[in-house]
C-alpha cells in the first residue's frame, strides 16, 4: 500500500505540481546534512589540488629562476659582447684614418707594481711584432713595445715613470716632452719655460721627434699649468687622451716608410758664352789719328 500511494503522489505530484513548495523547504532543511556528508570529499579534493597547485607553482618558480639566473647571465655575455663589438668598431674606425700598417693585440695581463705602468699583449715576433713600435686606442697613444716573445710582448704605458715622449701643442706648435708620473692618469711637462705659450685645455699631440711615434696622434689634454717666477721651468700637467685602465684591445702600428727618393740627373754645366773681342783701329796712311 505504501509503495502504491507513493506511486499515486508521485503521478499526481508530477501532473499537478502540488509538492513544489514542500519539496522546496525540506531541500533548504537538507542541504546543510549534504554539505556536511559532502565536506570530507569536498575537503580531500580541494587539499589535493592545492598540494598539486603549491608544487607545480613551486616548480614552475623554480624553473623560472633557474631560466632567469641563465638569461641574466646571457644577458652579461651580450652586453659584454656589445662592449667588445663597440670597441672594435671603434678601432676600426681608428685604424682607417691611420695610414701606417696596424695590429689589433688584446691585453693579457697588467703589471700591478704601482710605480711601474707595463702591460702583457698577445702578439709576439711570431707576428712581426718589434720593439719600439707604438701603441694606441680608439682616443690616443697608450704606449711602445719595450720586450717581445714568440707569441707575447711587453708593453710600457705612457704614465711609466721611466717613459718620455716628444710632443707638440696643437694649437700654437710648441714643442715639448711628457712624462710618466707613475699616476694612472697624469703626465708632466718637461722643460717648459716660463713664457711658452700654453695653457689649460691645450690638447697635446705627437710630434714625430725621434721616429718612434708617428706626428699628429693625440696624447693628453693639459689639465694644470703653475708658473713660478724663481724656477726657470713651469710646472705642467697633462691626462692622457688613452684609456690606459680600460682597455682589452690595442692597435699596434709600424710607422710608414719613408717616400722613396726619386735621384736627381746630374745637371750638365751650361758653357758661359764667348765674349768677341773688340776690332782693333786700322792704322792710318796718313799718319793722323781719325777723328
Amino acid at each position: 500500500m505504501l509503495v502504491l500511494l507513493s506511486i499515486v503522489m508521485m503521478t499526481v505530484d508530477h501532473r499537478l505540481d502540488y509538492l513544489k513548495t514542500t519539496r522546496t523547504y525540506l531541500a533548504l532543511a537538507v542541504s546543510p546534512l549534504q554539505y556536511v556528508v559532502s565536506f570530507p570529499i569536498a575537503g580531500a579534493q580541494w587539499l589535493s589540488r592545492s598540494f598539486a597547485q603549491r608544487t607545480r607553482l613551486l616548480e614552475e618558480n623554480k624553473q623560472m629562476r633557474d631560466d632567469n639566473l641563465i638569461l641574466k647571465m646571457r644577458l652579461q655575455r651580450f652586453e659584454d659582447l656589445q662592449r667588445e663589438n663597440e670597441r672594435l668598431r671603434s678601432l676600426l674606425e681608428s685604424s682607417k684614418k691611420i695610414s701606417e700598417r696596424v695590429l689589433i693585440a688584446e691585453v693579457m695581463a697588467v703589471d700591478l707594481d704601482p710605480y711601474s705602468r707595463k702591460m702583457l699583449i698577445n702578439k709576439g715576433e711570431y707576428q712581426g711584432v718589434e720593439k719600439s713600435l707604438p701603441l694606441l686606442d680608439a682616443q690616443g697613444v697608450m704606449g711602445q713595445v719595450i720586450e717581445t716573445g714568440l707569441f707575447s710582448s711587453t708593453a710600457m704605458l705612457i704614465t711609466d715613470p721611466a717613459h718620455a715622449l716628444p710632443v707638440q701643442v696643437k694649437r700654437t706648435g710648441l714643442h715639448t716632452v711628457v712624462a710618466g708620473t707613475g699616476a694612472a692618469n697624469s703626465l708632466a711637462l718637461l722643460y717648459l719655460p716660463n713664457t711658452a705659450e700654453i695653457r689649460v685645455g691645450d690638447e697635446l699631440v705627437t710630434s714625430g721627434l725621434g721616429g718612434v711615434f708617428p706626428p699628429g696622434y693625440p696624447v693628453g689634454i693639459v689639465t694644470e699649468v703653475i708658473r713660478d717666477v724663481g724656477k726657470p721651468f713651469a710646472d705642467a700637467k697633462a691626462k692622457p687622451s688613452a684609456l690606459l685602465d680600460h682597455n682589452r684591445d690595442v692597435l699596434i702600428i709600424w710607422p710608414a716608410p719613408p717616400p722613396p727618393q726619386v735621384p736627381v740627373p746630374p745637371v750638365a754645366p751650361v758653357a758661359e758664352p764667348v765674349k768677341p773681342e773688340p776690332a782693333k783701329p786700322t792704322p792710318s796712311t796718313t799718319g793722323r789719328n781719325p777723328r
